[in-house]
């Protein structure tokens, strides 16, 4: 799958006549959600640009951060 798709979302809306189509920026991944996610996981949806653009490297596991085990 192209990353260019990740990039855009399309947006549909009903203006009383016909459906319209918008494309849109997509927003980064956010920074609490990358964080849930081990790097090797995400590294599988995403390139190495978009891993450095999310800022930094994601922690190990959300259980590691609450104090649980590995």
């Amino acid at each position: 799958m192209s990353s260019k798709w990740r990039q855009v979302n399309h947006a549909t809306q009903w203006n009383g006549k016909k459906i319209v189509l918008k494309t849109l920026k997509a927003k980064p991944l956010p920074k609490e959600l990358h964080s849930l996610f081990e790097a090797d996981e995400l590294k599988k949806y995403f390139t190495d640009t978009e891993m450095k653009s999310m800022g930094g490297k994601p922690t190990k596991a959300a259980a590691t951060k609450k104090g649980g085990k590995k």
